[in-house]
């Protein structure tokens, strides 16, 4: 059997320079373009600082193939970088990815990789372009830093099956640090594990217009120790820390705090969430539940400093239907109330303890079929218990 090639970008024939001043785009896309028709293989990258200025038609920046893995020497020794006026995204694929997002084609990208790679979107120089722009399956992507992007830091999608070994990512290590709209927009590939993406500073572009993590489409996958904040420094904030209107997704060990909107917007229903943690909530609510059958075992904080009273869980808005969901939380400084009943269907099993310092325990009345068991101490503490009727 032929070994896939292993391909040096900086060697010949390709001659990429990593000096932070050249344009290494066609040498770097050259040496992609070898690996995947040779069938596969992996593009290595000395440490340095390759620039990537705009390939003469299409979206890029650099197309991504099928079977082709981008491998840094290092974590965040392999910069690419975007070139000054570009207005490209970074990275992207297959070629008519654009075409392809919300559809049910099986003709994106597959077994694609990025390992040690970091993408600055030189956002001071450029007024758009996206991080990485991809329509596919089955990525493996380790240790990814993405900065300074002038549009959205992430986009996935995956629309139909997959092939015998399925369809599922593995996406681990990401970091997303200032990015003008969402941070990590994913829609796909389901069932994919997504472990230790931390988002900070979404949203730069406007003010609670986009989002940290924007979970939609057919995502349905495991999130595990994900994290998105804001620094008090910058001008804006991201809207929602989680939005998720996929669901069933899981979320374990997560926190989302500093969402100038709520902290976590849960319209998809089936999805849970266990041992996390939502805190700083910039707007009055921490988490907000518009749709039904939502699992939740978290610890819920006090506002951001300086903002107003919060709410912890809030059981739907008018015209919702929230029912059957399972609520297990632990509370504190949430002077708008721990849980508003006020849109509860009914249905619902909830269950809160902490302490509550100041303002109102709860807000609303919960519905003759709820399953309450409320007790928290403190000046505004209280005792609620009702059995469903």
């Amino acid at each position: 059997m032929t070994r896939p090639p292993f391909l040096n970008v900086t060697a010949p024939p390709f001659n990429a320079t990593g000096d932070g001043r050249s344009d290494d785009r066609a040498a770097i896309q050259a040496a992609i373009h070898a690996a995947a028709n040779a069938g596969g293989g992996c593009v290595y990258f000395p440490r340095g600082v390759y620039v990537i200025g705009p390939e003469p038609n299409g979206i890029g920046g650099l197309q991504l193939r099928s079977h082709v893995t981008l491998k840094g020497e290092a974590p965040r020794a392999v910069i690419f970088k975007l070139q000054d006026g570009a207005n490209k995204t970074l990275l992207y694929g297959p070629a008519d990815v654009d075409r392809l997002w919300g559809s049910t084609s099986d003709g994106g990208l597959q077994n694609w990789s990025l390992v040690d790679i970091e993408l600055d979107g030189n956002r001071a120089s450029n007024t758009s372009g996206n991080g990485v722009w991809v329509y596919g399956f089955k990525p493996i992507v380790e240790r990814l830093f993405i900065g300074n992007v002038a549009e959205h830091a992430w986009r996935t999608e995956w629309g139909t099956g997959g092939p015998a070994f399925g369809m599922e990512g593995i996406i681990s290590d990401v970091y997303v640090e200032t990015c003008g709209k969402h941070g990590f927009w994913f829609a796909g590939p389901h069932d994919s594990v997504i472990t230790n993406v931390l988002v900070v500073d979404a949203s730069q572009a406007e003010r609670a217009a986009w989002d940290a993590f924007h979970i939609e489409g057919r995502a349905t996958s495991r999130f595990v120790t994900c994290h998105s904040w804001a620094r008090s420094s910058r001008p804006n904030r991201h809207r929602y820390g989680l939005y998720d209107t996929s669901g069933g997704n899981d979320f374990i060990g997560c926190q989302f705090e500093g969402a100038s909107s709520a902290n976590v917007y849960a319209a998809g229903h089936g999805s849970t969430f266990d041992t996390c943690r939502f805190f700083a909530a910039a707007n009055g609510v921490n988490v907000l539940i518009r749709t039904s059958e939502i699992v939740m075992k978290a610890r819920i904080e006090g506002p951001l400093e300086g903002a107003q009273a919060c709410k912890g869980v809030v059981l739907g808005q008018a015209g919702d239907w929230v029912a059957a969901c399972d609520i297990d939380i632990y509370v504190r400084k949430q002077a708008a109330g721990a849980v508003d009943f006020t849109h509860s269907a009914g249905t619902n099993s909830v269950r809160v303890r902490g302490f509550l310092e100041s303002g109102m325990p709860y807000a609303g009345t919960p519905k003759p079929s709820d399953d309450v068991d409320f007790f928290c101490s403190g000046k505004s503490g209280a005792v609620l218990r009702q059995s469903p009727k």
